[in-house]
């Protein structure tokens, strides 16, 4: 005869399946917070993504737009997100974020004390917050195919745009004139250079005859911007798509085709061969083991800032120009970085060349060499549940310090918002919820006479993958 105890416990042991069968049939008892959060996350995602886009169509359609609206639409955006984020508050992110905007500030007001014609730019601020914010914000949610749907929202948004931009170049520019609102915003000067190279696309928009186009030449000159206004955007996008289509194939065991398609598409429309080539790049280092990828991902900065100061010593003339491909860019990093003196690397001086083409020069002169160690130490410090966390923060901070050697896009909120908020979700996804059920069952068997387990984050989110 079985004890008490046994009959006991064989009665407890259909918890887990009794817990998803009630949560199946009273779906609708969930609380409704999880039910926005899924909602008002990915929306705030999507929205930083494309108001610039928004804000051009109004400027093309109803009125003006000044710099003063893109900052305010910036602020309102990050002030909203970190509201959302209120349950990943606590300590140590506030102390990030504190000192984030105090170390930022007080270089700033160095640069502006030490120089006559420098006024104190506190947009390197920003720069730096939009990864605290929307990491955070990816934090609050555990649902990985909430990540999924975000991702394929974008791309529903992007694609037929980027389509009727490349066929039908006329009637998009009836609603985005985009050189011109990049002249309202202080982006642009209205000159006749300009206007004339642009075709009211960005100026990169048009690649210049004796250039011609990198990849496909048969598709002609015209580079594809889509919502993203600029064609580095529509790349980059692209690039982010493509990095998520590795890790969902690893994560899932099936080939995403969509996912791969989608981002190698943007990026031939955005005619990049950078994001050809780092396409390349991420796929090689995927095949790593982790602990190798993760040594390469965190040594990256430091080699190139190197290859780049040992390169421009070794050349004796650079070039009055620069020109518009990624070796120019590349040569160009290199002398903004020989021409720095020690103050520059502290931070402590504004660079007496344009950084725009030169990532490495802007955020060196901005934050100093300090800053960027202590900011490259907390990306690969983030730790995650999961083998797929590790390929995406391997692959964002190799995006991140190869893009650093050409330009400043992987600041910009339009796709910095999307490729922090992915990394968020893979840093607290749990998997699917047989693996939450599992650890339920463990739980009861453990303790089978205690009161039931409350029902938790993780066993919602698990729900709502059945």
């Amino acid at each position: 005869m079985k004890s008490d105890l046994q009959r006991a416990f064989s009665q407890r042991r259909p918890i887990v399946k009794d817990f998803v069968t009630s949560q199946r049939q009273n779906s609708r008892k969930i609380p409704r917070i999880y039910d926005v959060n899924l909602v008002v996350i990915p929306a705030l995602v999507l929205a930083a993504m494309f108001f610039n886009a928004a804000l051009c169509l109004i400027n093309t359609k109803l009125t003006a737009i000044s710099s003063a609206h893109v900052v305010g639409a910036e602020i309102l955006l990050i002030s909203i997100s970190f509201v959302v984020s209120n349950r990943s508050f606590n300590y140590l992110n506030l102390g990030l974020i504190i000192g984030t905007i105090m170390y930022c500030l007080t270089l700033a007001l160095i640069r502006a004390f030490f120089s006559s014609t420098q006024d104190i730019d506190i947009k390197v601020i920003r720069d730096f917050l939009i990864p605290i914010t929307f990491f955070m914000l990816g934090t609050q949610v555990t649902d990985l195919k909430a990540a999924d749907r975000t991702v394929w929202c974008a791309i529903v948004l992007v694609a037929p745009l980027a389509l009727l931009e490349y066929f039908y170049l006329d009637i998009f520019l009836q609603y985005f004139d985009i050189v011109h609102y990049y002249i309202m915003r202080g982006t642009l000067q209205a000159s006749k250079q300009v206007l004339l190279a642009s075709g009211n696309l960005m100026v990169s928009g048009i690649r210049p005859q004796g250039q011609g186009r990198e990849l496909f030449s048969f598709l002609g000159d015209h580079r594809v911007s889509s919502i993203f206004l600029e064609p580095i955007g529509l790349a980059c996008f692209g690039i982010i798509t493509f990095m998520w289509g590795i890790v969902r194939s690893r994560s899932e065991h099936r080939f995403r085709f969509g996912l791969l398609s989608a981002g190698l598409l943007f990026i031939i429309l955005a005619d990049s061969r950078f994001g050809a080539l780092f396409s390349i790049f991420i796929l090689l280092l995927t095949m790593l083991p982790p602990r190798i990828s993760t040594i390469a991902a965190a040594i990256l900065p430091g080699a190139a800032i190197t290859a780049l100061v040992i390169s421009g010593l070794l050349m004796h003339n650079f070039p009055a120009e620069v020109e518009n491909t990624t070796s120019g860019r590349l040569i160009y990093s290199a002398q903004v970085l020989t021409e720095f003196d020690f103050f520059h690397w502290l931070g402590f001086k504004v660079s007496d060349l344009q950084t725009f083409d030169a990532g490495y020069g802007y955020i060196i002169s901005n934050i100093g060499l300090f800053g960027l160690a202590v900011f490259w130490y907390i990306v690969m410090s983030i730790h995650g549940p999961s083998r797929e966390f590790i390929l995406f923060r391997n692959a964002s901070a190799a995006y991140f310090a190869a893009m650093s050697c050409i330009g400043q896009a992987q600041f910009t909120i339009k796709t910095a918002s999307l490729l922090w908020f992915l990394l968020g979700v893979l840093s607290v996804a749990r998997g699917d919820n047989p693996i939450v059920a599992k650890k339920l069952y463990r739980s009861q068997r453990q303790a089978p006479f205690a009161p039931p387990a409350p029902i938790g984050r993780d066993a919602i989110s698990a729900n709502r993958l059945v």
